[in-house]
């Protein structure tokens, strides 16, 4: 008796457990299933809609192009693979002709883009793209600039972002989106010979995009962000004439907090004091700088990204150390000599400047001049 009872408990559980594993199975075809459908129904879905907001968002100037898109429904994550964002040539020399278009130009190249945490539910429903954080890795970014003309009239009645976007989506907010690795390329079309400025491995951190009916008239926002913190570290640079290696340390700018560092900054010439001065057929200045850190304070980037404005309360230079060497022996120059006072020099900058209070710090110069009849040199130190 004991022993039929054992095994027909034992029969219930194994009924129970063979139960309780159909069921898991059926879920997980049926999971799986929907997750098919999904991935089947939602891909074309959100490619369409996201080529369709770029393209409406920029009134057609850019478009965006990616070679897959994977949805994963356990974790929210979305990721692109292989994206390209141009723009096109046509439409903008079609804007020049209005007096509408953008002074920057941007083309990209990601090999991948995640989006994490989507609520793929608000897009399609309630029209709210959100999620939590945006990762790009090793982009590719060229920034295009040109003085084009623009237009009184055509400024004032350009539709923000949000008034494009409306369209297709209530709001979108991003808490956090990284770049790790950015290979930047800044190209100077305004000029006869268009200068490009390259920089590799940088980091941007932006907190807080926020796009909808009232973020785009928040003026604490900097293009609808809360913050954008730009980092490079390790900088080195050589300059055109290959005269001067430029180095620093660390570059970080933070638009919340309204600075601009540049730390460990170093101007080195390439070749001894003599050497350097006798590859010019005239007496020319060679320059050994070391600044510790060089601190601009309360900074409009608004003015500096749309105008090319460098508009600052202050500019703390500390720790600085300049050598100046001039060689005697070579003829003079046949320029104006007081051009290099810093007021007049000043005036050379690329970069229509305004800033308010310029305060020097722990300073040393030392100027030396080699004298061919003497053959010796002689040193004024300022401290």
């Amino acid at each position: 008796m004991k022993e039929e009872q054992e095994h027909s408990i034992q029969r219930g559980k194994t009924v129970i457990w063979k139960w309780v594993a159909g069921v898991f199975l059926a879920l997980l075809i049926i999971l799986g299933g929907f997750a098919l459908y999904l991935d089947s129904q939602w891909k074309p879905i959100l490619t369409e809609r996201i080529k369709e907001t770029i393209i409406s968002s920029s009134d057609s100037l850019y478009s965006i192009d990616f070679s897959d898109v994977d949805i994963s429904l356990a974790t929210g994550d979305v990721s692109f693979k292989n994206i390209v964002f141009k723009a096109d040539p046509a439409v903008y020399q079609k804007m020049k002709t209005e007096g509408r278009a953008p002074r920057h130009l941007y083309q990209a190249e990601l090999n991948a883009l995640t989006l994490k945490h989507v609520h793929p539910w608000k897009v399609y429903f309630e029209r709210k793209l959100e999620m939590s954080a945006l990762i790009i890795s090793n982009p590719k970014v060229q920034v295009f600039f040109e003085n084009v003309y623009e237009k009184p009239d055509t400024v004032k009645t350009r539709k923000t972002i949000y008034q494009h976007l409306s369209k297709y989506l209530k709001s979108v907010v991003v808490g956090n989106i990284v770049l790790e690795d950015v290979n930047f390329k800044y190209i100077d079309r305004s000029l006869p010979d268009p200068e490009v400025a390259s920089i590799e491995n940088a980091s941007v951190s932006i907190k807080d995009l926020r796009i909808d009916s009232a973020s785009q008239y928040d003026k604490s926002r900097f293009y609808y962000t809360k913050d954008m913190f730009v980092q490079i570290k390790d900088y080195k640079l050589l300059t055109k004439d290959k005269m001067y290696d430029i180095s620093f340390d660390e570059l970080a700018a933070s638009t919340a907090n309204g600075y601009a560092s540049l730390k460990g900054l170093k101007i080195t010439p390439r070749y001894s004091d003599l050497t350097f001065s006798r590859k010019y057929k005239f007496q020319k200045d060679r320059y050994n700088m070391s600044f510790d850190e060089i601190l601009f304070s309360k900074v409009d980037f608004e003015s500096l990204h749309s105008r090319r404005q460098l508009i600052a309360s202050s500019l703390l230079i500390s720790g600085s150390k300049i050598g100046v060497f001039l060689n005697r022996e070579l003829p003079f120059p046949d320029i104006d000599k007081g051009r290099n006072y810093p007021h007049v020099a000043l005036k050379r900058l690329k970069l229509n400047t305004i800033i308010d209070i310029i305060k020097i710090q722990n300073a040393e110069v030392n100027y030396t001049e080699y004298n061919p009849v003497t053959q010796a040199r002689g040193t004024v130190t300022l401290k």
